[in-house]
């Protein structure tokens, strides 16, 4: 199987105000995980290499120096994360699926799938 493979894009920023009281940062990002690995739905104790997997977000930091040696740290997350691209089949409905297959029957990879 071939390996997991990350490519990650990001741009940030930093900011300084108050004379270094305040800092302010930032950032946007991309990772790309392609050839990733899930288990594989009829044997778990087996994985397969599922397809790609996409996250994308956004952070933001702020760091306030307080008097008496204080600091207050501030910190948000946002993450949007998807499966772009599968070769299994997701759906709850997989072991019926693959009966459906080896009854050679129509309806088979017709259920509803995820990907």
């Amino acid at each position: 199987a071939p390996p997991e493979q990350n490519e990650t894009y990001e741009l940030g920023a930093k900011w300084d105000f108050l004379r270094n009281h305040l800092n302010v940062s930032g950032s946007v990002f991309r990772t790309q995980k392609d050839n990733a690995r899930e288990t594989d739905p009829n044997n778990s104790a087996n994985t397969l290499t599922a397809g790609t997997y996409i996250v994308r977000g956004a952070q933001i930091g702020v760091l306030g120096h307080l008097p008496e040696n204080f600091d207050l740290v501030l910190g948000y997350a946002a993450l949007d994360g998807y499966l772009d691209h599968s070769v299994l089949n997701a759906s709850p409905f997989n072991a019926a699926n693959v009966a459906l297959i080896a009854l050679h029957d129509p309806r088979a990879n017709t259920a509803p799938v995820t990907m």
